[in-house]
């Protein structure tokens, strides 16, 4: 589990700075490894090496979905539901972690890798092989398409 401290400022323009809780389960972890082509790996390398932002931004909002929940005061369980996951993205700090995943490709790399249910040793092996991907140009490419969505390109 990722325990993620993100700073905004809410709608009454105070600056907040809350903890927010992401998991993928090992039961997630299967379902993705089968549904996938090539598995997992293979899903990160295709969205690291897409220079489509369109592409990138909804794998994003889709693993957030994924991963957000709410962590039981007794810590036994990441509560996730629809519910739960609407709410936080109508916030604003939805907003900030979303705009720095789809803008930093090396943050977005590490906090994917942090949320799966790996091993420390397994995370540095996939942050490894993640970094042979070329994201050189995807920051930039994002960070404009966000700021001005007529840049996307049409599907």
């Amino acid at each position: 589990m990722l325990k993620e401290l993100i700073k905004y400022v809410d709608y009454d323009g105070n600056e907040q700075e809350e903890d927010f809780y992401f998991n993928i389960t090992k039961a997630q972890f299967v379902e993705m490894e089968i549904s996938e082509k090539g598995g997992v790996m293979g899903m990160l390398q295709r969205i690291g090496a897409t220079k489509d932002p369109v592409v990138i931004m909804n794998f994003m909002k889709d693993f957030i979905r994924k991963s957000y929940g709410i962590k039981s005061d007794d810590g036994k369980s990441h509560i996730k539901k629809p519910e739960i996951t609407d709410a936080f993205e109508n916030t604003e700090a939805y907003s900030e972690l979303f705009t720095h995943l789809c803008t930093d490709a090396e943050y977005a790399i590490k906090f994917i890798v942090k949320v799966m249910p790996f091993t420390n040793d397994e995370r540095a092996q996939l942050l490894t092989k993640l970094k042979e991907i070329d994201i050189n140009n995807l920051p930039e490419e994002i960070s404009n398409a966000i700021d001005d969505p007529k840049e996307l390109p049409k599907e």
